[in-house]
């Protein structure tokens, strides 16, 4: 990653990735972006990942949503990411379930010993059906209620 300064004086690190919309590149085809994503987070360095928090002050280390906002090409000051999240929590995964339980280590069945190997664990999961996307989520709830 590299370090820029924004144009109000703000140095933070980007992947100086191309920005892209997801409901475009992607639809509803998650599997595709998971064949993308997956490799991208194994490319990154343990050292660039956090718990707790999103990122830490520069970015420089950064959650699996925050290192979603880079591969995304939105890893900027005032950059628009609300549209690209809200593909996520709809095609992926809830933000809730992969940040604060999955990535900072409050979900069960995810133990490994850092964020990295936790988020890519279930992105992989959720690649081979083992996890179910909120759609699937739903579905299999509009199933138990109809």
């Amino acid at each position: 990653m590299e370090l820029k300064t924004s144009p109000c004086g703000k140095q933070y690190f980007t992947d100086n990735r191309p920005e892209i919309n997801c409901f475009e590149v992607y639809g509803d085809d998650y599997k595709k972006f998971l064949t993308d994503f997956i490799p991208y987070l194994e490319a990154t360095d343990e050292s660039s990942w956090i718990d707790i928090i999103f990122a830490n002050k520069d970015t420089s280390k950064r959650c699996v949503i925050w290192h979603f906002i880079g591969f995304v090409g939105q890893d900027y000051p005032g950059a628009n990411s609300a549209n690209n999240l809200d593909w996520y929590e709809a095609n992926v995964c809830f933000i809730q379930r992969a940040g604060c339980e999955v990535n900072d280590g409050n979900h069960p069945e995810y133990t490994q010993a850092t964020p990295k190997q936790r988020s890519i664990a279930y992105l992989k999961n959720l690649l081979a059906g083992k996890e179910l996307t909120p759609m699937e989520l739903l579905d299999q709830f509009m199933e138990r209620v109809a």
